[in-house]
């Protein structure tokens, strides 16, 4: 978590809410982010942060994609959640600001 929290912004830290999918994703699987799409080059976590978690949807969020060995991460700067985020076996809350608490 410390890897996606140092990616932010103070701004964006100070104000968010982040999951954390619990499944491994693996190396050649194809992730779409709206109208694009990234084949995962390793083993990744994927970490969705709501940068405005008061809002509704449409609203400006990220997905990181962090490499499992080496901790390297991809950010996809994203409008909507992932699909299946409110699965509560899959997604788990690993961050929320202290505004947000």
């Amino acid at each position: 978590m410390r890897i996606v929290l140092g990616a932010l912004s103070p701004a964006e830290q100070s104000n968010c809410i982040a999951l954390l999918d619990t499944r491994l994703r693996r190396r050649g699987e194809v992730m779409r982010f709206g109208a694009r799409q990234l084949t995962l080059p390793a083993d990744s976590f994927d970490v969705f942060v709501d940068l405005l978690p008061q809002a509704n949807w449409g609203h400006p969020a990220a997905r990181f994609l962090v490499d499992a060995e080496s901790g390297d991460y991809q950010r996809q700067d994203v409008s909507f959640p992932p699909e299946d985020v409110a699965a509560p076996e899959r997604f788990v809350e690993v961050f929320r600001s202290a505004q947000r608490r």
